[in-house]
């Protein structure tokens, strides 16, 4: 088994040493660039020693941005090197000329003295091939991959930048287009992402599989053309892969130690989020084709999730549970049929209260009264919540007609108030209940102050009698539904 580490990242990470000058830095990225751009034509300045050394000072000047908007900034002053590493992992290299890059690492000619040690021998089958291949390069394509979601974070879904007048192509802002997101095309660049987040590769570290999945969570948020296509066949990237890291993160032997709720915190963080992701993003995008998605694999993923759901129940319900109830609802959507006239998938009716849920926790988190009461207090300042309706459901939209049995959402009128009364995914009905409730928890006076222009949650403290009556399940269900209903608002406002 080749095995090489990518264990380098670390979050908060403050280097003991210095960073490197300008110009050592510039010409690590310069080597790491050169060679994602044609690794053939550098073959014969190429060996493992520089490659590693480049990716080493790449590496520590990377760390050295300890937040993340310093971090997003480096990303984007290297358009470059983002440029290179998605032509590099889109690119489909022949068997000779993956052989012949392998060649070039293990067979230094420059007479560096770590070279000769490397513990790798010559590939002789195409799996070892790919197996040599991908611990060769695993550390740069890694590393260059966290560059790339921070320099995706902060786009605006399908907003590509602008160039800039007289700026050469590879120096431009990026990206600038569809083709420059994806040079090699969605089908490949798919491809590409998922043979450097195979699991078989790297068994025992999760760093490789964690961070490609990111990327992809990433670039499907941003490109939903890049989504959509994630979700067709054999839905790898989409779907199996992000359910075996899942799978292999709750099944790894140290898996008593996240019983502590620190340890259990930065696994969910570091592991379970980044992956988690993938499947939400999907979801958001589609649910038809994720839900086709889910039919056309159960066979493999209902297992998967049956052994996670389990595995997960075992640990602290204030961090997992609402993964439980995710699960859940993917179960249910795997068990989903098609109704012959209008060919819409049907969730069976026992779960549909799972599968709503679900669609709550993906869509935003786990709810308590007080990020309830945040979510709460800009949907009620206006906007027409009836998800048919032109009109955003955003605040800061003119004062509209509040509904008077649950006080909180508002509508254009009458007819958009009936729409929504009934609509079919996101009825008013069950959560104007809902809220109804709620509110006499809280009694009129904490009702009418969360309203008061300048009213703080984050200061916000309820009554003890009241805090006792207020039921946090139902605050969790009430900001759930409020946050699907946002999202899904936002969603048919964007098609």
């Amino acid at each position: 088994m080749y095995t090489q580490s990518t264990s380098f990242t670390g979050r908060q990470f403050r280097p003991r040493h210095p960073a490197p000058s300008p110009h050592v830095l510039d010409g690590a990225i310069e080597y790491v660039t050169t060679f994602f751009l044609d690794p053939l034509d550098s073959g014969p300045y190429l060996c493992m020693t520089r490659l590693a050394a480049a990716c080493k000072v790449l590496s520590h000047e990377w760390n050295t941005h300890v937040t993340a908007v310093s971090k997003t900034r480096f990303a984007k002053s290297r358009p470059r090197l983002l440029r290179a590493a998605m032509e590099f992992m889109a690119y489909k290299e022949s068997a000779f000329e993956r052989t012949q890059i392998v060649k070039y690492l293990l067979h230094c000619t420059h007479g560096c003295k770590s070279c000769p040690m490397m513990p790798l021998e010559d590939p002789t089958d195409a799996e070892s091939l790919n197996e040599a291949y991908h611990t060769l390069l695993s550390v740069p394509i890694i590393l260059v991959s966290q560059i790339l979601v921070k320099a995706l974070s902060e786009l605006t879904r399908n907003k590509f930048r602008n160039p800039k007048p007289g700026v050469e192509p590879y120096h431009q802002p990026w990206p600038t287009s569809p083709e420059d997101l994806c040079p090699g095309g969605i089908p490949d660049t798919i491809k590409g992402i998922s043979f450097w987040a195979e699991k078989s590769y790297s068994i025992g570290d999760p760093v490789p599989s964690v961070v490609m999945l990111d990327l992809a969570a990433n670039l499907a948020s941003f490109h939903r053309p890049f989504a959509r296509e994630c979700m067709r066949p054999p839905y790898r990237l989409g779907l199996l892969q992000p359910l075996v890291q899942l799978h292999e993160s709750v099944l790894m032997p140290s898996f008593p130690q996240i019983h502590i709720p620190k340890m259990s915190s930065l696994m969910y963080e570091n592991e379970i989020l980044p992956v988690a992701s993938v499947i939400e993003t999907l979801l958001f995008c589609d649910r038809e084709a994720f839900i086709e998605m889910m039919v056309n694999t159960k066979e493999e993923v209902l297992p998967i999730i049956g052994r996670l759901t389990t595995r997960l129940a075992e640990l602290p319900a204030s961090v997992w549970g609402s993964h439980i109830v995710m699960l859940k609802g993917l179960a249910a959507m795997a068990k989903a049929t098609k109704d012959t006239p209008t060919g819409a998938w049907i969730i069976p009716t026992n779960v549909t209260h799972e599968f709503n849920r679900a669609k709550a926790v993906v869509y935003n988190r786990a709810f308590d009264i007080r990020s309830t009461f945040e979510v709460m207090v800009p949907v009620r300042k206006g906007g027409c919540w009836n998800i048919a309706c032109p009109s955003t459901g955003e605040s800061g939209m003119p004062k509209l007609r509040l509904c008077s049995q649950c006080d909180l959402l508002r509508y254009c009128g009458k007819k958009c108030q009936k729409e929504a009364w009934k609509h079919p995914e996101y009825p008013h009905k069950e959560l104007c209940t809902q809220v109804r409730s709620f509110k006499e928890q809280l009694g009129p006076e904490v009702w009418a102050s969360l309203w008061v222009p300048g009213f703080d949650v984050s200061t916000f403290t309820l009554p003890p009698p009241v805090k006792e009556a207020a039921d946090p399940e139902l605050a969790e269900d009430i900001g759930g539904n409020l946050a699907l209903l946002m999202a899904a608002k936002s969603n048919h406002a964007k098609n």
